[in-house]
């Protein structure tokens, strides 16, 4: 599966775990945002989902990743998607959970700042 990254460009924010957690799987993905949008890339694309009728579950706001059908948003629940699936997180329930908790963490460090 080829996996799209929804983010602005230009922007090392919360969309960067995102892209560290698929650079760090070698997962093959696409940058949206580094697209041009001559290409069908860029803020148009994002934009696009954002405030697209043709989106059942839109997100909020970018980071958001494409996955096939599937859209998800917001970098922790991105992140718990993406552990379990590209061997990131462990196995076991307590586990995945507990990785979550850390990526939460780091959430609400990051905003504290």
């Amino acid at each position: 599966m080829i996996y799209a990254l929804y983010y602005w460009p230009g922007i090392q924010g919360r969309g960067e775990f995102v892209r560290l957690a698929l650079e760090d799987a070698a997962a093959r993905y696409v940058d949206i945002a580094l697209v041009p949008e001559r290409r069908g890339g860029g803020v148009t694309a994002l934009e696009r989902y954002l405030d697209g009728d043709d989106v059942a579950r839109p997100p909020f706001a970018p980071p958001f990743l494409v996955a096939g059908r599937q859209v998800i948003g917001q970098t922790a629940n991105i992140l718990l998607f993406l552990g379990a699936r590209l061997g990131l997180a462990p196995r076991d329930a307590a586990g995945r959970l507990w990785a979550h908790q850390l990526q939460l963490t780091i959430a609400d460090w990051v905003a504290e700042v």
